[in-house]
């Protein structure tokens, strides 16, 4: 598809109102829901490959990625959400660093007094869970220049 510049602007409010009714779909991940969860991952694998609908997909698809219940997914979807999490991580820096400095606060936040050990080292291992994904759906070496970082 090839849209001019001005086209490209103009798709963008629609692309943010099929979101909308996109997401739902993605964050409900019961078994009668797969089809339909499959299908809108589907769709966002394929928008994610044009770098000028990130604006309209971006937020959505991190907040996703972030969901507790992110890893519960068939098995088929995992190499869509590969696709989408290296096109976002790639072309967006800021998402990548975002991820990062979650990770660092998680481990440096055992100052709380009020909060549950289990609780917490359950938040640890989910968000390096999620920064072992955005790693795995990268090129490979893409991020050696944060390994003492992520060490």
């Amino acid at each position: 598809m090839v849209f001019y510049s001005d086209e490209k602007e103009r798709v963008i409010p629609l692309l943010v109102n099929i979101m909308h009714y996109v997401v739902p779909y993605l964050r409900n991940h019961s078994a009668h829901n797969a089809p339909s969860y499959r299908a809108c991952v589907q769709l966002l694998s394929s928008l994610s490959g044009y770098q000028y609908t990130r604006r309209a997909w971006k937020k959505e698809a991190f907040d996703l990625f972030m969901d507790p219940t992110f890893f519960q997914m068939d098995a088929s979807c995992v190499n869509h959400w590969r696709a989408i999490m290296d096109n976002l991580m790639t072309h967006d820096k800021t998402t990548f660093r975002d991820l990062m400095t979650r990770v660092a606060v998680a481990q440096s936040s055992s100052l709380n007094l009020f909060a549950n050990r289990d609780v917490e080292l359950e938040q640890r291992a989910m968000l390096l869970k999620r920064l072992a994904f955005a790693i795995f759906s990268s090129e490979v070496d893409q991020y050696q220049k944060y390994l003492p970082d992520i060490q």
